[in-house]
């Protein structure tokens, strides 16, 4: 890995960690997050496309965090 790579992920962790602790931010997910599960449950549980899609929204919510996290 060349210096450069490894300054710039150096600079993305110190991003990601700062974007984490961010109080607006975490209020975003979390309402994005609750939203998205309120809907999932709210589904008619015999759709399974709608199931899904709703599944994939908490997925990719949660999938965010967990890739901040990774970063850090």
């Amino acid at each position: 890995m060349i210096e450069s790579d490894k300054q710039r992920i150096a600079d993305l962790a110190i991003a990601a960690d700062r974007l984490r602790l961010e109080p607006a931010f975490q209020m975003a997910v979390l309402n994005l997050r609750k939203d998205a599960i309120e809907a999932l449950v709210m589904v008619d549980p015999t759709d399974i496309e709608a199931v899904r899609t709703h599944q994939s929204m908490v997925k990719a919510i949660d999938g965010l965090c967990g890739e901040l996290a990774d970063m850090i």
